[in-house]
């Protein structure tokens, strides 16, 4: 895996999967403080769900591990227009349905 000292990470096969809901992959990603600080704005700007951008590489490490390695950063914001919000998805009526439609829309 990739330095300890130093932002990006790494994801690697599960060869520890105890069962089918166990992750395929497994690997930790880390983050500079910059990206760090973008998410604690998000937070207290009231985004409940904080997003980073993303990338990964598909690699084969020296003994012939594949695996993707990954980088995380904050997401792009095109000059003069507002980030992006990721909001939570409005609350859901307690009726024990967990899908977006209402009661009266199921058809039986």
């Amino acid at each position: 895996m990739a330095s300890m000292d130093k932002e990006g990470g790494a994801l690697f096969a599960n060869n520890r999967k105890t069962n089918q809901n166990a992750p395929d992959y497994r690997g930790e990603l880390r983050l500079n403080a910059d990206t760090v600080a973008s998410i604690k704005q998000q937070l207290e700007s009231g985004i409940q769900f904080p997003a980073i951008e993303i990338a990964g590489w598909k690699k084969t490490s020296n003994s012939g591990t594949v695996y993707i390695s990954m980088s995380g950063k904050k997401p792009y914001v095109k000059d003069g227009e507002p980030a992006r919000a990721y909001q939570a998805p409005a609350q859901q009526k307690k009726s024990g349905f967990s899908n977006d439609l209402d009661e009266d829309q199921i058809p039986f």
